[in-house]
């Protein structure tokens, strides 16, 4: 990533040594070195005291866990962002869920000094936990979360894709069905943390066929929010297989920005109050194909808008 001082700051994983399970660096966990001069150097010096995501926790690395091969060969590969507003760096990766347990989770590291440092209290280490993403607590055989990307919005939300099994019917056996995930994170690494999450998959798909790999990253992009209304869209692109095809895929994802905007878009009359008229206008407008139903900006009136519409009434009718 590049920051607005002109910083660049780079992650990779941790470098095992032949017959050796702690990693060269950070126990296995990534970690990450920085430019500041366009990568004419790299600081902390790299051959010795890299920045170390995570630094301090317990948290045990994956590489040796259960989850298929054919995804991305266990490598682990972690995945970086940063905050435009900030110049806060986020590093995601996945790990075991906890040191006695195979089950893998994501977690996400930040850096509140540019990548100089990632410190692993509370307000900067978020594990996205079973019980957080399902529900229901996780076990040795609980539900993995795998090969994360992330990208920051312009709200300020952490937003993640990645492969998931919390549908397969049954983990113990030798056939492991996954589905992809977006998950967006709302005032991260506070008390007022929220997660809202989506399956982007209509089925689960089998990432065990020989030759099937489906890479080591997926890839989301933020972009800036639209003209019209306080919407920021997000691009998520993953790979999926069937049988030894793999195919890849795009969904674009609109995040309302704040309670606020949550108001400006469902008081469709424009009277500064959101009630039971604005039903009745939306509802109007979206059968005209007038542009007041037009709620995601694209110039086109269409089933996205009234789910966005329904969405946004409910939410913006209990409070910002």
């Amino acid at each position: 990533m590049v920051l607005s001082t002109g910083r660049i700051v780079a992650v990779t994983h941790d470098h095992f040594e032949v017959n050796e399970c702690q990693g060269l660096y950070n126990g296995g966990l990534p970690w990450v070195v920085y430019s500041n001069d366009g990568g004419l150097t790299w600081l902390p010096d790299s051959s010795e005291h890299p920045s170390l995501v995570a630094e301090g926790s317990a948290i045990s690395p994956s590489q040796d866990a259960d989850t298929p091969f054919w995804i991305d060969r266990n490598k682990c590969a972690p995945a970086i962002a940063v905050d435009r507003a900030t110049d806060n760096v986020y590093v995601a990766f996945y790990a075991r869920s906890s040191p006695s347990q195979s089950n893998a989770d994501i977690y996400i590291s930040r850096s509140p000094n540019e990548g100089e440092s990632f410190p692993s209290d509370t307000a900067n280490l978020v594990q996205l936990t079973d019980l957080m993403l399902t529900g229901v607590p996780g076990d040795g055989v609980g539900p993995d979360q795998v090969m994360p990307s992330i990208a920051i919005d312009d709200c300020g939300g952490v937003n993640l894709v990645f492969y998931d099994n919390r549908h397969d019917p049954d983990r113990g056996d030798q056939n492991p069905y996954y589905d992809v995930y977006f998950v967006r994170i709302s005032n991260y690494g506070t008390g007022n943390q929220s997660i809202q999450q989506f399956r982007l998959t209509p089925r689960s798909f089998l990432p065990t066929q020989q030759g099937a790999f489906l890479g080591d990253y997926h890839h989301l992009a933020s972009a800036p929010p639209t003209p019209t209304v306080p919407m920021v869209p997000l691009y998520p692109t993953y790979i999926t297989p069937d049988g030894l095809n793999r195919s890849c895929y795009m969904h674009r994802i609109q995040v309302v920005c704040g309670g606020e905007s949550l108001l400006a878009l469902s008081d469709v009359d424009r009277d500064g109050v959101v009630q039971e008229k604005d039903v009745h206008a939306f509802e109007e407008a979206y059968q005209l194909g007038d542009c007041a139903a037009d709620l995601d900006g694209d110039d086109e009136v269409s089933e996205f808008d009234a789910q966005i519409f329904t969405e946004v009434y409910s939410a913006a009718a209990d409070g910002p």
